[in-house]
């Protein structure tokens, strides 16, 4: 979980040099934005699931919010799938692996 730490606080970080422009790498979406982007449903399924906040407003405000407007874009919209998807996907998963599923609320 430190490394994880470490790494949103590095993302954190790189969003905070962009001078408060929307994106990784300026006005628009680029390069690390959709390969970033492309991990948040499977991120927010993971929260679902453990209870672990990564993208979490009180910790790292400018990676949330980059996360929601990520999320907004039209083109994200129409390929990412829904986190109640990927939930889903996830715990029939785990339910194949035999693993225990303790929904975290």
């Amino acid at each position: 979980m430190a490394r994880m730490a470490a790494a949103v606080g590095a993302l954190e970080g790189a969003l905070a040099a962009a001078e408060g422009k929307p994106f990784f790498g300026g006005d628009a979406p680029g390069l690390v934005d959709v390969t970033l982007g492309s991990v948040i449903p499977r991120t927010r399924a993971n929260e679902a699931l453990t209870g672990t906040r990564v993208l979490d407003a009180a910790r790292t405000p400018l990676l949330a919010a980059w996360a929601e407007r990520f999320g907004e874009l039209d083109a994200a919209r129409k390929v990412l799938p829904a986190v109640g998807d990927v939930v889903e996907y996830l715990e029939t998963r785990l339910r194949r692996s035999n693993v225990v599923i303790a929904r975290k609320q």
